[in-house]
């Protein structure tokens, strides 16, 4: 009897628990379903696009195409975390025009992301609204828009904004992991060349300096 009581119960638990009914799902959807992305083929393609650069073409708008591709997104804005303030500046686009507004580390999208790595998708909030209010609060979501946070040495280093394609349905649990694990790597190309070009900027002011003690010492021997 307490054995049939507590099965009862169990069911009506996981009946009417939505947290545990989509854990469920996802747990049954990773391991009796077939996945939807080919992962060799996604990594073989991101590794491939950041590393053969075209002419004109900035690691930038590389790292903004190769994020587009796993969704089949036909354009992405850039925004990197300026060193000596709490903005993320816009650097660079691909398929889009450049943005112009700065985000700030209040806001609270950037807050979010910054926080929990996820990635933000308003079209699936609107699919599961209960689940999706747990996880975002009152935050309002940007329209027509994938948010991945590019992730680097624990730090929110940037943030990459993707126009949401009409053909990508709803997302689930291999949009999100694909998406951040590849917002990592990208992260890691980006800060490469964010430390490239502080290097150059100090080996500048470097020369500058030494040029400029060489023309004092000139003139106070003249």
């Amino acid at each position: 009897a307490l054995f049939f009581v507590a099965a009862i119960a169990v069911l009506l638990w996981v009946m009417f628990s939505t947290q545990l009914r989509a854990r469920a799902k996802v747990f049954l959807a990773k391991h009796f379903y077939r996945n939807r992305y080919d992962y060799r083929e996604e990594w073989l393609r991101l590794t491939d696009t950041l590393s053969h650069s075209e002419e004109g073409t900035s690691i930038a708008e590389q790292s903004i195409q190769a994020l587009a591709q796993i969704v089949g997104s036909t354009g992405g804005q850039l925004w990197i975390a300026r060193a000596e303030s709490d903005d993320y500046d816009p650097v660079a686009s691909w398929g889009m025009e450049m943005p112009d507004d700065v985000l700030q580390r209040q806001d609270p999208v950037v807050a979010f992301l910054a926080e929990t790595n996820w990635v933000v998708d308003r079209a699936s909030q609107g699919e599961v609204p209960a689940q999706y209010r747990k996880a975002y609060g009152s935050m309002q979501l940007p329209e027509d828009f994938i948010y991945v946070p590019l992730r680097h040495a624990r730090q929110l280093l940037g943030i990459v904004r993707l126009k949401r394609p009409r053909s990508l349905g709803g997302f689930n649990f291999e949009d999100h992991d694909l998406l951040k694990t590849a917002g990592r790597q990208v992260a890691a190309f980006v800060a490469q060349e964010v430390a490239n070009e502080l290097l150059a900027q100090t080996r500048q002011f470097e020369a500058f300096n030494k040029l400029t003690a060489f023309v004092m010492h000139d003139l106070k021997n003249l």
